[in-house]
């Protein structure tokens, strides 16, 4: 048992941990090897954001964090090897969604647009966050696994140019906004289509209707 899970503030990483499927012996590990990585100068915020991870079984979703600054983790998961430094990264990916705030960044960007797309949000603040995790001289991380969104990817994908000096969410989100027709030319990752003929009328309902579902937020990355 790690120590400091008998906190009370722990209980609910603790619950899930127990009750989230197996590995737990990896699972104990990675919650010591957060503390050991996260407990130094400069890291505080992210040793202080434990007690908000929840342990998840989800095959369509890696990761994700929530209004209520949940950190859920689908943690082991086939998509991403099982290694520390992997997991590492998506923790403090999904941290720093809750202390960049980017749900506050979709109302700054109803108040200014008078609506807001949240996958093409999600696009944009995981461009900035992976790129700061990747290059950032604290922390200059390797990314977990291949597809995910970075400057290189949003350039050759959608023609858009991430400018890290002075882009921010809201910034980068107003240029992918105008590349809106190219990014939903390419289905949502981490939902496959129906087996089935895609020339069909079942196929097109069904896709469109995955496209509605992501748009929505039923469907997460």
């Amino acid at each position: 048992m790690v120590d400091f899970l008998d906190d009370e503030e722990f209980a609910g990483l603790k619950y899930t941990l127990y009750n989230s499927g197996g590995n737990e012996d990896w699972k104990l590990d990675f919650i010591e090897f957060l503390e050991e990585e996260t407990d130094a100068s400069g890291k505080e915020y992210f040793y202080y954001m434990m007690p908000c991870i929840r342990f998840i079984v989800d095959p369509k979703s890696i990761a994700y964090t929530t209004p209520q600054s949940a950190i859920c983790l689908s943690a082991p998961h086939d998509d991403v090897k099982t290694t520390m430094p992997n997991w590492y990264f998506i923790y403090l990916h999904e941290c720093l969604h809750q202390m960049w705030d980017t749900f506050g960044a979709a109302d700054e960007i109803r108040d200014k647009l008078g609506e807001c797309d949240e996958y093409i949000l999600n696009i944009a603040s995981d461009c900035v966050i992976n790129d700061f995790l990747n290059t950032n001289i604290h922390f200059k991380l390797k990314y977990p696994t291949d597809g995910l969104v970075t400057p290189r990817s949003i350039k050759d994908d959608y023609g858009v140019i991430f400018d890290k000096r002075t882009d921010t969410q809201v910034s980068l989100y107003e240029k992918l906004i105008e590349a809106k027709d190219k990014i939903y030319k390419q289905p949502p990752q981490g939902y496959d289509p129906p087996k089935i003929d895609k020339k069909s009328d079942e196929y097109v309902k069904g896709w469109n209707q995955a496209m509605a579902d992501y748009a929505a937020g039923k469907i997460n990355i």
